[in-house]
């Protein structure tokens, strides 16, 4: 068994501190007068702070760090759904996420997916094959059945 060692040479605690000499490294209080007695709010040099950036170009620019972009292709097809679509095809399907030139488009039940894959999956894969870009061609549409795309929407939309 080791023993410890007594890093204190050999003085109990308080004698070391009492030894020590630490109650004279105080430092010296310095007192201000005047105007200059008070800090400013904010500790930083004016030259050293960032400018005020709007949050909507901050969440663009950390959107775009990502390989995200804020107006991107899934935003475009969720706005325009109803439009590029037959009002037949839009009422059992929303659009879903994009990845590597993959659609993802939601049906609400395992019905609508066979009759979807059966008769249109063609159809919308032509009218979703212009909205595609270099940076987000568009080289498949994938079914997914996802019920919860569709809570709040009415089916006698308009």
């Amino acid at each position: 068994m080791r023993k410890r060692r007594n890093l204190n040479n050999g003085l109990p605690d308080e004698a070391w501190f009492a030894a020590s000499g630490d109650e004279d490294d105080e430092e010296p209080s310095v007192e201000l007068s005047g105007e200059s007695a008070e800090l400013p709010v904010d500790a930083d040099a004016p030259c050293n702070q960032k400018e005020a950036v709007p949050l909507q170009a901050f969440i663009a620019q950390a959107l775009s760090n990502l390989g995200k972009r804020q107006d991107s292709l899934t935003a475009k097809l969720a706005r325009d759904w109803d439009v590029l679509l037959p009002r037949s095809i839009a009422l059992v399907t929303r659009p879903g996420n994009y990845d590597n030139g993959v659609v993802y488009v939601h049906v609400r039940t395992n019905m609508h997916l066979y009759q979807v894959r059966q008769n249109y999956l063609n159809a919308i894969f032509k009218a979703l094959m212009p909205l595609g870009t270099p940076e987000e061609p568009i080289r498949r549409v994938q079914l997914q059945i996802k019920p919860a795309s569709f809570d709040g929407l009415h089916e006698n939309r308009q």
